[in-house]
């Protein structure tokens, strides 16, 4: 019996990269990449080389401060030039750091900040870091405030929604 050729080149395979799983050990290189390809609804941090899987949902105790302390730090970049504000965004510290703070001020690279932009991503420490503490509390006060040090934060304010106090 002949063999009919194949009228299509062979389907390249497929490489699947591992779930992120919280408690990994991985190099802000490896966690990028596997953070990428998880569902859009996953929130991570790296921190210290060690992965921080984010549970939600973001009830009220951690919704309500939040939204304040936002509304705040837009206020103050309405009112001065040269700084810029973000909610929830991923930033790049270093080879064992990719934090996402709950909201961040820097100012802008042109007016002498240390936080720039690549590829829709942001790199260096922002000047001001806020978090809101609520089931992250143990690691936010503690590896994660030590991340930031590590690479450069200036400011970095927390408030303990559990006990209701910055």
């Amino acid at each position: 019996m002949a063999t009919v050729p194949e009228l299509l080149p062979p389907r390249p395979q497929t490489r699947t990269l591992p779930r992120l799983e919280n408690g990994d050990h991985l190099d802000q290189k490896t966690f990028h990449a596997r953070y990428e390809a998880m569902p859009e609804n996953v929130k991570a941090e790296l921190i210290g080389g060690r992965v921080y899987i984010v549970a939600s949902p973001t009830l009220i105790p951690h919704g309500r401060p939040h939204s304040r302390l936002v509304g705040w730090l837009a206020v103050y970049q309405a009112e001065t030039p040269g700084t810029e504000t973000f909610d929830n965004t991923s930033t790049v510290l270093g080879e064992k750091s990719e934090p996402q703070p709950d909201a961040c001020l820097l100012i802008l690279p042109e007016c002498g900040g240390q936080t720039r932009e690549e590829d829709k991503w942001l790199a260096g420490a922002p000047e001001l870091i806020v978090e809101v503490a609520s089931s992250s509390e143990s690691y936010d006060l503690h590896e994660k405030r030590d991340d930031y040090a590590r690479y450069g934060g200036r400011e970095y304010i927390v408030y303990a929604a559990r006990q209701q106090r910055a």
